[in-house]
């Protein structure tokens, strides 16, 4: 099975960010098109058009037992407070700057639990890292001041750090 995973985000000041996070089943379909319905079913329960996100990216994918994968977007929105009822059950947290998830093993593919929190902060690194990128482009154009700034002061790796692996030695045949 495969689900969709959606994080509306949105900073709050500083390194706190506010977010929730919507799922469904994507049943066969386009995870961009189903992103893109989840997005408007939350309008339809308080989203206002000022707040419409102003980038959405996936941003990773993982595999969970039994047998799922979970696509996972995230959606930053300057103005997370008419976010209507998805505002209720949203939660606030503190980005770390430098990005590394709680349980960092440097030697394995992921962390051996994986955190919602952690989940954001690799979105966010992928935005921030987007923004160094298209800054000079559409982006600049589109966030604010504060919105640039605390995307700039992420750090934009976009899976932590990474250490040299021993390569196993092939034998000629």
């Amino acid at each position: 099975m495969i689900y969709i995973e959606l994080f509306i985000v949105s900073h709050l000041g500083e390194y706190t960010v506010r977010y929730t996070r919507l799922e469904n089943p994507s049943d066969g379909r386009n995870p961009d098109l189903l992103v893109n319905e989840m997005l408007q079913k939350a309008f339809s329960e308080g989203l206002t058009e000022t707040s419409v996100p102003l980038m959405i990216h996936s941003t990773s994918w993982r595999h969970e037992n039994p047998d799922t994968i979970i696509l996972t977007y995230l959606a930053y929105s300057e103005d997370f407070h008419s976010f209507g009822k998805s505002y209720a059950t949203s939660k606030s947290i503190q980005c770390n700057p430098s990005g590394m998830p709680k349980e960092t093993n440097l030697q394995a593919p992921r962390p051996a639990q994986i955190c919602e929190e952690d989940v954001v902060i690799h979105g966010l690194q992928h935005l921030a890292f987007i923004a160094r990128r298209e800054y000079e482009k559409t982006l600049n154009l589109l966030l604010s001041d504060a919105s640039k700034a605390f995307l700039f002061s992420l750090s934009p790796e976009i899976s932590g750090q990474l250490t040299p692996f021993p390569l196993p030695k092939f034998s000629e045949s």
